[in-house]
């Protein structure tokens, strides 16, 4: 099995699709394999996004250009 992002075939584990956290279940039409790296990067990039739908509610555009620039260098890093 390879990892459905970059097609490594190291590190394999699985990801909710939906987080589990988030109402997502076990079954395997919510899973999808991720290498360790690109699992982490998903789950930063989803952490960061939540940041910034929370910020916008509380209109802190300052910080919102803040965390979209550090998602802008989490892409750029993990190609």
């Amino acid at each position: 099995m390879n990892c459905i992002r970059c097609g490594s075939n190291q590190k394999i584990e699985s990801h909710h699709i939906k987080l589990k956290s988030e109402g997502g279940s076990d079954d395997v039409e919510n899973k999808e394999p991720r290498c360790s790296a690109c699992h982490d990067y998903e789950h930063a990039k989803h952490n960061i996004l939540v940041t910034i739908e929370k910020e916008t509610r509380h209109k802190q555009s300052k910080r919102v250009a803040v965390l979209e620039h550090r998602l802008e260098v989490l892409d750029k890093l993990n190609t």
